[in-house]
């Protein structure tokens, strides 16, 4: 069952009769956005003062690029669980909030890398830092000396035999993880769009209710594919990224001493957002659903067009399940987007510090 034909159905008006899991959901989506919010909000006023500070002493007018970008990826966590907290008591939005979801999702991300290519400084400084990465084959997977782990069949194109990245690597990076941010966006637009064809309610043997979908089995197949190729694609694109800015600015794995920005602890919280899309549809394979409560659901059985020009209609109601496959999958999708998040906003509090940020920067601008 679509859940915009749960239109007028709020979940805080029938908590009586919501089944367990839902009250499981509540619980810890409500103690993951206290978490989120507590955690992003010392974040953003603590660091802030500091920050405040730092600018002053360094005379700028604005809050400088590298900055705000930090700023944008540690507050977007409180965005991301609120939309997602919502959901859980309006399930009939639950298709356009998802969106919000991917949008704020895709915006983190593009931050992210935003953020570690601003880390290289302005030309000349990014060509010279990357004489200090190895030489590598960096497209391939990690048992072929690379780092891209989820599409190595790229190491046959792009790295051959072992090289330095060059800027135009990190260039095709980027806009491999502008791919899948416009894959995210666009296929959340679609399953918001479909959902919102009107179809007629059919009842089903063993009570569970259905509508037909405006596209073929096939077409549904090909778009699973597709958002488990795209986060194949970001994740690629990221760790190419990560790996080339943490080598070029002397952070080598597992040497804590040499670390600055911490660009692959970093990268690695920020892969969750990367996740999202391949998390949904692995958890569409969990049965899970149950048969009551129930909501009357209208269908359309006769419609007559009237010699005044009017329309005369007629239908009856059908009984449905409220928590079928589609609502429950809805319900823990969001409340495992809240529980990262909480875990987002805690790494996010100890590795985003925008006055050491600033003072890494300047020496890497004066060396």
């Amino acid at each position: 069952m679509p859940l915009n034909a749960l239109y007028g159905y709020y979940v805080f008006d029938h908590l009586e009769e919501a089944p367990r899991i839902f009250h499981i959901t509540l619980f810890l989506g409500s103690v993951g956005l206290v978490l989120t919010t507590a955690f992003s909000l010392h974040h953003v006023f603590h660091d802030q003062m500091t920050l405040e500070q730092t600018l002053h002493r360094e005379g700028h007018a604005v809050t400088p690029m590298n900055v705000q970008l930090a700023m944008a990826i540690s507050t977007l966590p409180i965005f991301t669980a609120g939309v997602a907290y919502t959901s859980l008591w309006v399930p009939a939005l639950g298709f356009v909030l998802e969106l919000l979801i991917a949008i704020f999702s895709c915006i983190a991300i593009g931050s992210l890398v935003q953020y570690f290519l601003q880390a290289l400084g302005e030309p000349p400084a990014p060509r010279r830092l990357m004489r200090k990465v190895p030489k590598r084959r960096w497209w391939c997977g990690s048992l072929c000396g690379g780092v891209n782990d989820l599409l190595p069949a790229l190491g046959h194109f792009w790295s051959k035999e072992p090289h330095r990245l060059q800027l135009h690597d990190l260039r095709f990076a980027f806009r491999v993880v502008a791919f899948f941010i416009w894959s995210y966006v666009i296929l959340s637009t679609w399953q918001a769009g479909v959902s919102m064809i009107p179809t007629q309610v059919e009842r089903i043997p063993g009570g569970w209710c259905v509508y037909p979908k405006p596209i073929g089995s096939t077409m549904q197949v090909i778009l699973i594919a597709f958002a488990v190729s795209s986060t194949f694609v970001g994740t690629a694109g990221l760790s190419i990224i990560a790996h080339g800015v943490a080598h070029a600015l002397g952070e080598v794995d597992g040497d804590l001493s040499k670390e600055k920005y911490n660009v692959l602890k970093k990268a690695g919280v920020g892969q969750i957002y990367l996740q999202l899309p391949l998390l949904k549809v692995f958890m569409c394979l969990i049965p899970i659903s149950y048969s009551s409560p129930k909501i009357m659901v209208p269908k359309l059985t006769t419609s007559t067009l009237l010699p005044s020009g009017g329309w005369q209609t007629s239908g009856d109601y059908v009984p449905c399940p409220i928590y079928d496959h589609d609502v429950v999958l809805h319900l823990m999708y969001c409340t495992v987007v809240i529980t990262l998040m909480a875990y987002t906003s805690y790494h996010n509090m100890k590795l985003y510090i925008p006055s050491r940020d600033r003072d890494v920067a300047k020496k890497i601008e004066r060396g």
